[in-house]
């Protein structure tokens, strides 16, 4: 019974390749990671170098610099060890020849590929890290250079947000309220 229902459901899938989808989508992700690293570190290097910004502002886009370059290092490396799994893969699963130098001159195992599948999964998880760092200080450095309308957006902020929060708690609190007056029911007596 239960291998009907399995078979089944993969009877119900679309009939597509979704290993070569999956690679397809892990491409175009990495290319956009490398866009955009590569935008964000042209765009920091041409206002560190055409505009006159403060000690504290210079740092804090030097960092996100640094941080935006470390994170375009991590996505090349994210495509060079999605692209050696995905050869050991190949060779694992279909005995096919591996391409040269693929894995450094070692043996196709399954050892070998859950390596370059954990360098993967730690390059893709680096690159998203300094992405969020390298987002933090460029906002820092935002914050401080602006400093006279950010202290009153953040006030304006702080204010939306307890708004928000007065507003929830009176809701819950009536929620609750209606619940507690009700009246039971109960089934009339014939």
């Amino acid at each position: 019974m239960r291998e009907q229902s399995e078979n089944a459901w993969r009877d119900s899938l679309p009939k597509a390749s979704y290993f070569d989808k999956s690679i397809e989508l892990v491409a175009s992700f990495d290319r956009l990671m490398v866009t955009l690293f590569s935008a964000l570190i042209a765009g920091i290097t041409v206002m560190l170098l055409k505009q006159e910004v403060s000690l504290w502002v210079g740092a804090s886009l030097l960092l996100a610099l640094v941080s935006f370059s470390l994170g375009i290092g991590h996505t090349l490396l994210h495509v060079t060890f999605t692209s050696k799994m995905l050869l050991l893969a190949e060779t694992l699963a279909n005995n096919t020849q591996l391409v040269p130098n693929a894995i450094e001159g070692g043996e196709p195992t399954p050892h070998a590929f859950a390596r370059n599948q954990a360098y993967a999964q730690r390059s893709f998880t680096s690159q998203l890290v300094f992405m969020m760092i390298g987002i933090s200080f460029a906002a820092i450095s935002i914050v401080i250079r602006l400093w006279e309308y950010a202290w009153r957006a953040g006030v304006i902020g702080l204010a939306i947000l307890v708004v928000i929060l007065v507003i929830a708690a009176m809701i819950i609190t009536w929620n609750k309220t209606l619940r507690r007056f009700q009246p039971s029911t109960m089934t009339p007596s014939s």
